[in-house]
C-alpha cells in the first residue's frame, strides 16, 4: 500500500474583516481558521498577519520577522480538534 503524502502549504491568506487565516494546501483545499484557534497568531497586527507565509517546503506557517514558525500538520490536528492516530 503506498504511503499517502501529507498535504502542504502553498499559500497563506488573512482576512482582516473576518479576522481568519486561510491556509491553502498542495491538495487543492482550503482551510480557513478563526485567528483565535492559533495561540501563536493572537497578538499579532494586520501587518504581521499579512507577512505570514509558507515555509520549510510547505510544513510550517511562518512568519520570519517575529520567528514564528508553526508546524502545519500540529496546527490542522489542534485546530479541527483531531487526535493522532
Amino acid at each position: 500500500m503506498a504511503k499517502t503524502q501529507e498535504p502542504t502549504l502553498t499559500r497563506v491568506g488573512y482576512a482582516p474583516s473576518r479576522d481568519i487565516v486561510s491556509l491553502h494546501l498542495s491538495t487543492g483545499a482550503r482551510v480557513d481558521l478563526p485567528r483565535a484557534l492559533i495561540k501563536e497568531l493572537r497578538t499579532l497586527d494586520a501587518s504581521d498577519l499579512r507577512s505570514l507565509e509558507p515555509d520549510n517546503a510547505g510544513m510550517t506557517l511562518s512568519q520570519r520577522d517575529l520567528d514564528i514558525d508553526i508546524y502545519l500538520p500540529g496546527l490542522l490536528a489542534d485546530a479541527l480538534a483531531l487526535s493522532a492516530s
